[in-house]
């Protein structure tokens, strides 16, 4: 046992959706969601306003503020990532000014939890004690863990940081692919 967290997520089968449906909903996400192309592919990743409202009420905004964390939540279409739902912090998840690790057996309830409504496991997301934040190689450590010891509906996880700068500039958003190279969305 490496220590890592390993997520399990219970599979959840489409439901199909007619081709009306599914436009309405990307011009309304469009509209309404923070978007991002995703370098090297055809797919756009987009983030609900609450979602960027949840994790963005934990910034280390004060001095020994501890770092704060969960997991992300959505759908995936061929050209839309979609995160839709964030959990953590948890009161068992382990936090320090500069470092968190979530509990995993609080994590792996909270993924059967949106299974269960739906919502594939995409991700982790934390905050960093930095205006512009960047992956440490915790992290890309703990991603790379986390795709090679879990059963996942998706080839790919997202992690996202968030800064101290103003919105927008205090959100840095990566994704691995089963490869483990980190790769940047586009700012």
């Amino acid at each position: 046992n490496t220590g890592c967290p390993v997520r399990r997520e219970p599979h959840t089968p489409g439901v199909p959706v007619g081709r009306r449906g599914w436009l309405s909903m990307l011009r309304w996400l469009r509209s309404n969601t923070w978007e991002r192309s995703i370098f090297g592919s055809d797919q756009h990743l987009g983030i609900d306003p609450r979602v960027l409202r949840h994790v963005r009420r934990y910034r280390q905004s004060r001095e020994g503020q501890p770092e704060a964390g969960g997991q992300l939540f959505g759908t995936v279409t061929k050209s839309l990532v979609r995160i839709s739902a964030a959990s953590g912090p948890h009161r068992s998840d382990q936090r320090s000014r500069y470092a968190f690790r979530s509990n995993p057996h609080t994590a792996q309830t909270f993924i059967e939890a949106h299974a269960e409504r739906g919502l594939l496991y995409l991700g982790e997301w934390h905050t960093h004690a930095e205006n512009v934040p960047s992956p440490s190689e915790t992290d890309v450590s703990a991603l790379r863990a986390i795709l090679q010891n879990s059963q996942l509906n998706t080839d790919a996880l997202v992690l996202m940081i968030v800064g101290l700068a103003r919105p927008d500039a205090d959100l840095g958003v990566w994704y691995m692919k089963r490869t483990r190279l980190l790769l940047e969305c586009i700012r």
